[in-house]
């Protein structure tokens, strides 16, 4: 077997023993082409310096995503002149009191195994963060050391860490703690998600009363009917708005107005299920996407929903009433022709006096 892939399998799988025989060249070729194809392919540079003739033996494919160059030029490249000052000698300092250490026959782990931030120089003349993982293994054909070793730029993280210098105390100590253990940079991470998904919500999401906004109702509705047409799963629309709301405000004033839309979102959301996507369509018109309910049943969903509206959010104000229109989605109808048939059953209901559901 190929020395320096030996080596590789060593260090990924620690407890297999490998036998160097004609026997297992035959019976696990197709083990062997595997960790190949992955020493091959992966996304870190895989490597391995031979330390007594201070030269590479072996480079990865992947080092012309990490440096530009090609493998060929990496193999002819001299260390020194792949690393800044700096980094030289700090690899070299820590080298050189692992091998000392190693020789003399100890063999604790902070002696094989070792993980460095080093700058390196890359082909189109830039500086990259590398941060490198290396393990000392022994040469049986030297009886010296060689180097296995696995690259990875870091760059981009260094620049989040040193960005996030300025943010608060707790956020500093997150990013010191990151530059001690991975484990600390997922805590960095999950709070990033955590604020990106603020920002997904403020997009999604009407700031007054806190349901999904009409953006989000459309950017979702195709998705939904594909699922249903295949699923068979009844698909369901209910329109409604508030009768003479402009009278509200012009009585009362739009802060009396704002607290009666948000009144109608909160009673309207104990109302619903997890299925069913409850959004302000624009001003004091709703719409309520229902999944998983025959039409019957979301009849007497939007007559619950009236009820409760009549009777709980009349106070100062005079009665509050609602219209609703419902339309149940036909076989491979379109979200247009689906909605204005709920539509008009909205108007069919104001016509009606309001106060009532109406289905189309």
């Amino acid at each position: 077997m190929d020395y320096r892939l030996r080596q590789v399998i060593k260090m990924k799988f620690p407890n297999k023993q490998i036998r160097n025989t004609t026997s297992f060249k035959e019976n696990n070729l197709e083990y062997i082409e595997m960790h190949k194809l992955l020493l091959e392919n992966t996304f870190e540079c895989i490597w391995l310096y031979d330390l007594a003739k201070k030269c590479f033996k072996y480079i990865s494919p992947s080092i012309i995503n990490l440096t530009g160059l090609t493998v060929e030029e990496a193999m002819k490249e001299k260390l020194e002149n792949s690393l800044t000052p700096e980094s030289l000698e700090k690899i070299s300092r820590t080298i050189q009191k692992r091998l000392f250490r190693f020789l003399d026959g100890d063999r604790s782990q902070e002696v094989i195994w070792n993980i460095d931030e080093l700058q390196r120089y890359c082909k189109a003349g830039t500086i990259k963060t590398i941060e490198t993982s290396t393990k000392f293994i022994l040469n049986e054909n030297t009886n010296f050391v060689d180097i296995l070793g696995v690259s990875r730029d870091i760059t981009e993280r260094k620049k989040i860490e040193l960005n996030l210098k300025d943010e608060i105390n707790e956020k500093n100590e997150v990013i010191k703690n990151m530059r001690k253990s991975e484990k600390r940079l997922s805590i960095l991470m999950e709070k990033l998600i955590k604020k990106n998904n603020k920002l997904k919500n403020i997009a999604i999401k009407d700031k007054l009363t806190g349901l999904y906004n009409r953006y989000f109702f459309e950017e979702n509705i195709v998705k939904k009917i594909e699922e249903t047409d295949f699923s068979n799963i009844p698909l369901t629309l209910i329109i409604f708005d508030l009768d003479r709301f402009k009278n509200v405000n012009d009585i009362y004033g739009h802060y009396e107005g704002d607290r009666i839309l948000k009144k109608v979102a909160n009673t309207g959301i104990k109302l619903m299920s997890k299925y069913d996507t409850f959004t302000r369509w624009g001003g004091d018109e709703f719409v309520i996407l229902v999944l998983q309910t025959d039409l019957d049943n979301v009849s007497i969903l939007a007559e619950k929903l009236r009820c409760s509206i009549e009777t709980t959010l009349n106070e100062d104000l005079g009665q509050v009433t609602l219209s609703l229109g419902i339309a149940e989605r036909s076989d491979s109808e379109s979200f247009k022709s689906w909605f204005k048939r709920a539509d008009r059953a909205l108007y069919q209901a104001k016509n009606n006096g309001g106060n009532c559901v109406v289905i189309g």
